[in-house]
């Protein structure tokens, strides 16, 4: 529960045009200012487990949302791909992104990022949109839903009322529980996110245009 950004990929292509858009992708995280960066691109194989889920969390959680569950569990394994692991920002969930294929020609994959509990909201929420704007000008980006709607509206206002409007709900939500006597922690509790736009706004323009 929280405001998330979705996003779709496609691409047809070979594996070198794969990596090498991945790697872009990379390097323009770094240069927008991603907390952290993974340098390597991490290959996925569903044919088959790896040692690596076992040890690795941030690589088995991307690696679980590039499953492509509505296959048969027979034509799932056949998908193999690459992964480039960001993260924008304490609080933040991870920003897997992906492609995978089964003939190495036509490439999918489809993820998202949880933005609502970052400890800088509205710069982790931009970070995210910043680096779906990059891919889609290299070309693979298929669909974009982002519950704060910035990504469709380019609106700080839109955003800050979005936003305002989960962490009130979350919290709500939480008091009824707790007043029935059910002990719960959550996020939510260390980041109450309530954006006031006409101090934030100032902050991230000095990093970016939020235009398109």
């Amino acid at each position: 529960m929280g405001l998330t950004i979705y996003f779709r990929f496609e691409f047809e292509g070979n594996e070198e045009e794969v990596k090498d858009k991945l790697l872009k992708v990379r390097d323009k995280a770094k240069e927008l200012g991603f907390a952290k960066v993974e340098d390597e691109l991490w290959r996925v194989d569903y044919s088959r487990k790896d040692k690596r889920e076992k040890t690795d969390k941030g690589y088995r959680w991307a690696k679980i949302q590039y499953e492509l569950l509505d296959e048969t569990k027979e034509e799932a394994r056949k998908y193999k791909g690459y992964i480039i692991n960001l993260w924008a920002g304490p609080g933040c969930e991870p920003t897997n992104i992906g492609l995978v294929s089964k003939d190495g020609v036509h490439w999918i994959g489809e993820a998202f990022t949880k933005t609502q509990y970052a400890e800088n909201f509205l710069r982790c929420h931009l970070l995210v949109i910043f680096i779906l704007d990059y891919i889609e000008e290299l070309g693979f980006l298929k669909e974009v839903c982002d519950e704060g709607e910035f990504w469709e509206t380019r609106d700080l206002n839109r955003l800050a009322d979005n936003i305002n409007a989960s962490t009130a709900l979350i919290m709500s939500v939480l008091e009824t529980l707790r007043d029935v006597g059910h002990k719960i922690k959550s996020p939510i509790d260390e980041c109450e996110n309530f954006m006031i736009v006409e101090k934030e706004i100032k902050k991230e323009r000095s990093n970016r245009n939020i235009g398109r």
